[in-house]
């Protein structure tokens, strides 16, 4: 999925619960919010987002924190699908293992 497609699906889906939450009183906005930060950090650790590159794929509890924010929502759960896709793909490196020669004294 192209990365417009997805930004504007999750955009149409957040403008769609704002506009359910308005016509019937039920907070749609944060139900939407809850329900895919818990998709997302569950799947994250599935597909373990720890052994990819850190700079694009983060520790499920920082990118559940961050997605869980309202005001960040819009922004992270695209990149999040994004990060996922390419996760799926295989393009995206995974980091080195860690080796306990790596440390400098």
């Amino acid at each position: 999925m192209h990365w417009l497609a997805v930004v504007a699906l999750s955009w149409l889906a957040l403008g769609a619960a704002f506009a359910l939450g308005f016509l019937t009183g039920f907070p749609c906005v944060p139900a939407l919010v809850i329900a895919t930060t818990a998709w997302a950090a569950f799947d994250s650790m599935r597909l373990r987002f720890r052994e990819h590159r850190h700079c694009e794929a983060f520790h499920p509890v920082i990118l559940a924190s961050w997605m869980g924010q309202p005001w960040l929502w819009p922004v992270t759960f695209p990149w999040y699908l994004l990060t996922r896709r390419r996760i799926r793909e295989g393009t995206l490196p995974r980091e080195r293992p860690f080796h306990p020669d790596d440390i400098v004294f």
